[in-house]
């Protein structure tokens, strides 16, 4: 339980400022209607920007600061800003109302010229007053508006404005007592961004009533893009080219990339859909007012507007690629980034040289388990999860129930290549048994818009048929025909039909906010395909208080991965305990006892090392081939590598080639390498330890494509870092350097932080295989001398230092501990 501090009454200073306002009062004989203001019709707003113009110092407190508020007054500060005015601002966080993100909205604009902080006072904290100084002068503008949008255009609020030439006693003693509110450590502290992030961390806001927006409206940031924006930028100082967003269904990723944008000239944003692209043009367009926009699919191919919206499918043939330079776009979105480790994305990503590339998914694990976090280098730069975002008010809250399936075995259902095969999983699921469970569940809790998620169209167009018969309206959608999609969604918001019935139809780029039901009717092996089903119905509507989930749970795969699944947190435990712990608030979770014991039957047979194992062998059976160390690491599942990563004795990473032999898959080019120092130096490779990469520029220093150099000189070590952190977001590893464009990182610099880092480290821990030159360079010893020139040894090492390269990012971004 959240608890707050503070009295009942006002403390001294406030009844002091009351017996100012009544003295004001009672001394002033006319009061000029241009210096009261009610709101509604006399909104505090105009006056408040046109004081923001003229001022020279500005002073600002109020008890609340909203995101909407701070966009209200953004131009005229920014043009404060510019005129070199310093600003005070004091606001509180009290009940949890302030935006964090509106506080650093005001730090990102301001920078230097501003200094916020928060009240830690333990007394309720109400004050509303602007101050404004011009030389000697001033006005000062109090009363009941906060610094939120209602508060200053729209809402019912009484202001006043005095001056200080006619009112300078009132006036220094409310400025008095500013200075003392301000100033006092026991009463505020600094607003740093260490403290905006402690207090985001902890807060709980008010729920809200949702408000409904209408089509075409203008865009307001809210705290989610302000928050990610914040991020962005400071990840391009950093000198980074391309990031990832995270962050879950009706957050605002699409409008959140529209206003990143807005510092470059030529856009390209591709999705795999034209739903999206539509609903993204038209986002666009609305945030970049005046830019032109052309469409590259189906028939269309316009790349020469401001903005071009394309399909993957039209945009990764050949013939169109390669009539695009790969310079032509300055800054290029990848929608539902999950998808871009497909081939046709790949082949955009790679053809493409922006001078931005920003990825966005809500779901960002592959469903055939390929990590797409390799093709942004982990550098996620803002994240938001299923249960931050329930909790800050953007999605609903839901309650679940995991219903039993006992009637459907699937170990008796063919699975091949991680897929159950279609059309014996039909059989088994498209049965009036089960379809009689499903129907008096739905009866059971009741709803009035649901949607059925089905595992082909023969299983939707069963259910449909199934749920009329027996006087329910309901229609199947899917890609052979029947109902149409648009149609279906029309009838359902409107009412003439209850239950629509989809196949992968719904999962992305359509939504139906007042759906109050959503229904999982097939195996949800995937994080990914669990959580778009779920978002399908967490949109926030009038009238909707929370979705119901019902999932009917049987012995498929990866069932028991469910609880880990509900809370929308990667890593964050299996167990129902787990579950429990991360859940949203106001959420729930109900299992049938049956499906606690399945999962504990599923969860107790899992042991790691067959789960690696069976990794290992769809990986391969995928490739053709035994997979190299970084074709292992970017097809794993990260779910399930996560379970063993951090246990030496199953990790197939820590003696890769030891773990090919364990799988008799060490072909013959590979046993050449069975030479004890050989073997020995590349496990070095793979468990040295690092706290930073710079081991493995200097590393490729000497082990080149080709050969072996044994004594790399200091313009060998210098390029070779020089180009490691030119490329794949590397220089990430650097603190204290904002951006490759403030310093000149000459070939001394370089090879000074070699000889004081890596140079160092390894002529220390791993004398059997480097030695230190008398120059304070390095050299590898005569144990590799044997090896220098074959090319199986070279494959393995420089193998060995990218896969060290990428896990060392994913750790990074997971946040855990390096070995």
């Amino acid at each position: 339980m959240r608890t707050h501090g503070g009295g009942t009454g006002y403390p001294p200073a406030g009844k002091a400022l009351c017996k100012i306002l009544i003295g004001i009062g009672q001394s002033l004989a006319v009061i000029s209607d241009s210096r009261v203001f009610t709101g509604y019709d006399a909104p505090l707003l105009d006056p408040l920007n046109e004081a923001i113009s003229g001022a020279e110092r500005i002073d600002i407190i109020t008890s609340f600061t909203k995101v909407t508020g701070v966009n209200e007054i953004l131009p005229g500060i920014r043009k404060a800003v510019a005129k070199g005015v310093k600003i005070r601002f004091l606001t509180g966080t009290y009940l949890d109302i302030t935006d964090p993100s509106a506080v650093r909205m005001l730090k990102d604009v301001c920078g230097e010229n501003i200094d916020i902080r928060f009240y830690k006072g333990t007394n309720s904290f109400h004050p509303k007053a602007y101050f404004f100084y011009k030389g000697d002068s001033g006005c000062l503008f109090i009363g009941s508006s906060n610094l939120s949008r209602s508060a200053l255009v729209d809402g019912v609020e009484w202001n006043y404005k005095i001056l200080r030439s006619e009112s300078p006693r009132e006036f220094d003693r409310f400025r008095e007592e500013f200075e003392k509110l301000f100033t006092d450590v026991d009463m505020s502290y600094e607003a740093t961004d260490e403290a905006i992030e402690e207090y985001r961390l902890r807060r709980v806001p008010p729920r809200l009533p949702v408000r409904q927006e209408a089509p075409g409206r203008v865009f307001e940031k809210n705290d989610v893009q302000v928050e990610a924006l914040f991020n962005l930028g400071m990840t391009r100082e950093s000198g980074m080219d391309k990031a990832l967003v995270v962050a879950a269904t009706g957050t605002g990723k699409t409008v959140l990339a529209a206003f990143d944008s807005c510092g470059y000239r030529k856009v390209l944003f591709v999705a795999h859909t034209e739903d999206i692209l539509r609903q993204a043009r038209e986002t666009f367009s609305a945030v970049r007012k005046g830019d032109s926009s052309g469409m590259c699919c189906g028939g269309e191919f316009d790349i020469e507007k401001d903005m071009t919206f394309a399909t993957v499918q039209t945009l990764s043939r050949d013939n169109n690629l390669d009539r695009i330079p790969a310079d032509h776009f300055d800054y290029i979105v990848i929608d539902e980034f999950h998808h871009a480790a497909a081939d046709s994305y790949r082949k955009v990503i790679d053809h493409f040289r922006p001078k931005f590339l920003l990825g966005l998914t809500a779901t960002p694990e592959r469903m055939d388990n390929k990590d797409v976090f390799v093709l942004c280098d982990y550098n996620v730069v803002y994240e938001i999860d299923l249960r931050e975002a329930i909790e800050r008010q953007y999605l609903c809250r839901f309650r679940y129930y995991g219903i039993y399936d006992g009637g459907t075995d699937y170990s008796r259902i063919t699975y091949v290549n991680g897929r159950y095969r279609e059309d014996e999983l039909t059989r088994a699921l498209a049965n009036e048994v089960r379809a009689r469970l499903i129907l008096d569940n739905y009866l059971k809790y009741g709803s009035r818009r649901c949607m059925g998620f089905c595992s082909s169209i023969d299983h939707a167009e069963f259910m449909a048929s199934f749920f009329v018969k027996n006087g329910i309206d309901s229609a199947a959608v899917s890609s052979r025909g029947g109902t149409d999609r648009e149609e279906a969604k029309r009838a359902l918001e409107e009412g003439r039909i209850s239950v629509v019935f989809s196949v992968d139809m719904f999962n992305e780029g359509v939504d139906v906010p007042s759906l109050d039901m959503v229904m999982f009717l097939r195996p949800t092996e995937s994080p990914t395909v669990f959580m778009q089903q779920l978002g399908r119905g967490l949109r926030l509507s009038e009238g909707k208080d929370f979705l119901t989930v019902l999932d009917f749970i049987g012995n498929y795969r990866n069932a028991e991965l469910i609880p880990s699944m509900l809370t929308g947190r990667r890593g964050g435990g299996h167990t129902m305990s787990d579950m429990a712990k991360g859940l949203p608030d106001g959420c729930f979770a109900d299992f049938d006892l049956e499906v606690i014991r399945l999962f504990d039957r599923m969860g107790a047979r899992r042991k790691k090392s067959e789960i690696r194992d069976g990794e290992y062998l769809r990986v391969r059976e995928e490739l053709g081939h035994a997979p190299s160390r970084c074709e292992l690491f970017s097809m794993m599942d990260p779910e399930k590598w996560k379970l063993f990563r951090l246990d030496p004795k199953v990790n197939p990473f820590k003696d890769y080639i030891g773990y090919l032999r364990k799988m008799g898959d060490l072909d013959t080019d590979r046993s050449e390498l069975l030479g004890e120092d050989a073997l020995a130096f590349i496990r070095m490779v793979e468990n040295t330890s690092m706290s930073r990469m710079y081991k493995i520029p200097l590393l490729l220093s000497m082990f080149t494509e080709d050969r072996v150099v044994f004594e790399p000189t200091a313009e060998q070590i210098a390029g070779s870092f020089r180009e490691f952190y030119s490329r794949d977001n590397n220089m990430v590893d650097f603190e204290g350097i904002k951006t490759r464009k403030d310093r000149e990182l000459t070939d001394d610099y370089w090879v000074k932080l070699a000889v004081e880092n890596p140079i160092r480290f390894l002529c220390k821990s791993e004398p059997l295989y480097f030695r230190r030159k008398d120059d304070g360079l390095i050299s590898l010893t005569d144990r590799l001398r044997d090896y220098s020139m074959m090319k199986e040894f070279i494959g393995e090492v420089r193998d060995a230092l990218s896969f060290r390269a990428m896990d060392f990012k994913q750790s990074r971004y997971y946040g855990k501990e390096k070995e």
